[in-house]
């Protein structure tokens, strides 16, 4: 029978051959072992120098003789232990669900459990190891607690071999250890018998709140989430656009819309002829191209059938289409001479059917645009790519990615003999699919529970959005964007697509010379969404990035027609201003042209009657130079000069207090930019959750100076991923789900209360809180974080007496694995529960191990 023996450590101690089956214990443990020419204690007190911190009178006895079960670089070693978390365990039960065995779990690196490595019979910690190579038969020892752990077949044994190899070998010396799989018949029970030492838990936690104590309202751009796409987004928006922005916000289902050379899109495009053999189709015709540097040719000298272009999406990964819903777009072409029909088609390129089907007639030897619709009348699903040939799925993550194939593809060619160029070719949903008449993509086909559009998806992850619109960028980092950082400078971006620049405006593999920042800045006004803007503000390039550029771009925005800029903006299609309040100069970089831009921004700013209601943003974590610091205070911008932290998945509250107050006699302000945790697990949710703990209980006067905070990245493509893998939601061609980081901020959209209050808190290192109370004060919130493996408790005192003792409880949680996240196949595994529940206040609130809880209290 299988014994619990809930929160307890391991120490595991060579003492005797093991004999009969074990009790399995399970718990959290130090797993210590001794061998018997190494004890330097007395024979009938062998657990003296297993306490912990060690006992008196032999304090000397801890460190020179007990050896501790670690990992140190993923492989597993038997060492004195230097109180770290990699010393501590959890037996869980056994992977393979032996009710004799167990799986031995890191404490601190939770879903890593002891098993085999890449070397022969090492042991390491590894992340999804196989089930019986993680499982290990529990035998007794000779004495309480003293166990040893065997394979599945009885044949090896977990052990020491005396020797030192690996990583972290340098840091030890013998008798410290390798940790293997030893013969089990032949191997010494003083190498093979562990003795468990019970690990100290996590103390409770002790806090006071006052509901009735208000010390701050909380801003809501704290809860942003960032875009990034030559646009950066803070709605609590953040999408990565390399590759990812197809199908997320731009509408645009094609790939490589305007056909130029020695580019990734062209990879999309393939020749496609059906019975006409005497034709040719050309991607690269330079003569006279209307967008770009090549056009589609096609040539078709006699015959019937059809000869063309045909396109299958990022990565030839195919189009995902909805039956009977009409597609909408446009084309730009010219003839050589008689008008012609240009034929449009929707096929499954699997099954060889014609799905829908239109023609254009095309006249005239000048570019023109030519739109069209079309109806699909059967769809085009999207099956598992792994192995499908010609499919390109990208940089695969370890979660939450897949490969897809989709079994659409558009055509565009002549089904007669003639001739015609064709140029910038848009396939997008109708209406019906798309935000507010804009190029934004707004229907995805999402399984139940999830909602069906896009938009709801960002309602359902934020209460306050900002757009993070960067237009440009000053690096070049690691040759994904061009050297020539002018390019992407502001006044390259406005205006109709098609008649921008597109040759060179990649993002990794990504072309975007479609999705710019003011397509960005439209969908975020569309939606109430806050738009941020960067620019590039310093490049090698004279025409790029003046002072005056950059008061241009105050100008128009919110310039009207009797301006130079806002007379522009109106004869580029948009007569509305654009409602950017915070323009990022630069991204990570030191902008030494930053105070003059300043202040001709702000001194343009005051011509349109937005004086002091605009924010500048240095892009750089820490503040000017004292000269340069000097010129921008003397602005009397105050907190309206902002720096941007990056940072990673926390810390940006105490990093900008820690500058405020370095340097006193300065008074700008500080916004949180980014957020690189790099990952999108439970984990990275739970550290999201305590950061924004930190935001909302900061309360000293300096917090004021704080403007918003966002997490990166609001939107992630499943495959083809950037260097950060860490989209708080993700997205494939027929599908978008939540990631557990985004379920965060759903929960706290869901109970949103604006006005923080006093919290006094004792709390051990693994976990956070804050409270908030309602407008009319009926209503409490508590938000506490769990990081630890094991339950903690939370003792609570309140000062205006006990609330009700039913409350709305909800909790974010996985079990004892903090790496899991929300794959394709099952986008709701960690999701929000909630339930009322009736609480005793007065024996605390235990909070689950790797939990985010949130209680919603009456106090009326």
């Amino acid at each position: 029978m299988a014994r619990m023996l809930i929160g307890l450590a391991i120490a595991l101690i060579a003492i005797e051959a093991p004999s009969a089956a074990a009790e399995v214990p399970q718990g959290y443990f130090y797993v210590a072992l001794n061998s018997n020419n190494n004890l330097c204690v007395p024979s009938n007190d062998p657990n003296l120098v297993l306490s912990h911190p060690p006992a008196t009178p032999y304090p000397h006895f801890y460190l020179k003789t007990l050896r501790l079960l670690r990992h140190c670089d993923f492989e597993a070693f038997v060492c004195n232990d230097d109180h770290t978390d990699d010393f501590h365990w959890h037996l869980a039960p056994a992977l393979n669900g032996n009710a004799d065995a167990v799986s031995i779990e890191s404490y601190n690196y939770p879903g890593y459990y002891l098993a085999l490595s890449e070397q022969p019979n090492r042991l390491g910690v590894i992340t999804h190891p196989d089930p019986s190579a993680a499982s290990f038969v529990v035998k007794a020892g000779g004495a309480n607690n003293q166990y040893s752990f065997l394979t599945g077949d009885g044949t090896q044994v977990v052990g020491i071999d005396h020797q030192l190899q690996g990583g972290c070998a340098s840091k030890y010396a013998l008798p410290e250890s390798d940790v293997v799989l030893l013969n089990a018949s032949q191997a010494s029970s003083d190498a093979t018998t562990w003795l468990l030492k019970p690990m100290p838990l996590p103390a409770p936690g002790n806090i006071t709140v006052d509901f009735t104590n208000t010390t701050k309202q909380i801003n809501p751009l704290f809860l942003h989430t960032r875009t990034h796409s030559l646009t950066r987004s803070s709605k609590r928006i953040d999408i990565l656009v390399p590759s990812g922005l197809r199908r997320a916000f731009f509408s645009q289902l094609l790939y490589g819309e305007s056909f130029e050379t020695n580019l990734p899109e062209n990879s999309a495009w393939t020749s496609t002829f059906f019975g006409l053999t005497h034709s040719n189709v050309s991607f690269d015709d330079s003569s006279n191209p209307f967008h770009g540097r090549n056009s589609l040719r096609i040539d078709v000298a006699s015959g019937s059938g059809f000869a063309g272009a045909s396109n299958r999406a990022l990565g030839n990964e195919g189009l995902y289409l909805e039956a009977g819903k009409t597609y909408e777009g446009f084309f730009f072409a010219r003839t050589d001479g008689k008008p012609i029909n240009v034929s449009i088609l929707l096929q499954n390129y699997l099954e060889n059917n014609v799905l829908g089907y239109t023609s254009v007639l095309v006249s005239g030897s000048t570019w023109q645009r030519y739109n069209y619709t079309i109806v699909a009348q059967l769809g085009a699903a999207c099956h598992d790519g792994t192995h499908a040939e010609g499919v390109n799925c990208g940089k695969m993550g370890p979660e939450s990615h897949v490969c897809v194939q989709c079994e659409g593809q558009f055509s565009i060619g002549l089904e007669m003999p003639g001739s015609v160029n064709i140029d910038y070719v848009v396939l997008q949903p109708g209406a019906w699919g798309r935000y507010a008449d804009l190029p934004v993509h707004r229907c995805i086909n999402l399984p139940s529970p999830l909602a069906s559009h896009l938009f709801f998806l960002l309602d359902a992850i934020a209460a306050k959005l900002s757009c993070f619109s960067r237009s440009a960028f000053r690096r070049s980092a690691k040759g994904r964007l061009r050297e020539d950082s002018s390019y992407y400078f502001w006044k390259n971006w406005r205006g109709p697509a098609w008649e921008r620049p597109s040759v060179g405006a990649t993002w990794g593999d990504e072309l975007i010379g479609g999705w710019g920042p003011f397509e960005m800045i439209d969908m975020c006004m569309a939606a109430g969404i806050e738009p941020i803007m960067t620019t590039t503000a310093q490049a090698s390039d004279p025409g790029c990035c003046a002072a005056d550029d950059m008061a241009d771009l105050v100008e128009y925005c919110w310039g009207d027609n009797t301006t130079t800029w806002g007379k522009q903006r109106e004869a580029d299609g948009h007569p509305e201003p654009y409602r950017v309040h915070f323009f990022e100069l630069g991204n990570e970089q030191y902008n030494s042209f930053y105070p003059d831009q300043v202040a001709a921004m702000e001194a343009r700013a005051k011509t349109v009657g937005k004086g002091g209601e605009l924010y500048y943003m240095f892009p750089w974590n820490s503040w000017l130079n004292d000269t340069q610091a000097a010129q921008v205070e003397q602005l009397g911008l105050k907190d309206h000069v902002v720096n941007d932290i990056h940072i990673g998945a926390g810390g940006a509250v105490e990093t900008a207090l820690s500058e405020f107050e370095a340097r006193p006699q300065y008074s700008w302000g500080a916004v949180n930019a980014e957020t690189n945790a790099g990952t999108h697990d439970l984990l990275r949710a739970l550290d999201e959750a305590a950061d924004l703990n930190d935001w909302f209980s900061c309360a000293e006067p300096n917090c004021q100076r704080l403007k918003f905070r966002t997490a990166s990245f609001c939107n992630e493509r499943s495959g083809h991923y950037d260097n950060f893998d860490q989209g708080i939601t993700f997205f494939l061609p027929n599908m978008t789900w939540i990631q557990p980081p985004g379920y965060v901020h759903q929960i706290i959209n869901q109970t949103f209360m604006g006005s923080a209050v006093n919290v006094q808190a004792q709390l051990p290192t693994e976990a956070s809180v804050s409270a908030q109370v309602s407008a009319d004060g009926k209503e409490g919130v508590l938000r506490f974080t769990n990081r630890a493996s094991v339950p903690i408790t939370m003792n609570i005192d309140f000062v205006q007496g006990k609330p009700a003792a039913t409350v709305k409880q909800t909790i974010l949680r996985a079990g004892l694995n903090g790496e899991t996240a929300n794959a394709p196949s099952n986008p709701t595994a960690v999701s929000p529960d909630t339930t009322q529940v009736s609480i005793v206040w007065d024996e605390g609130v235990t909070l689950a191990p790797l939990s985010y809880t949130v209680l919603v209290v009456s106090l009326s």
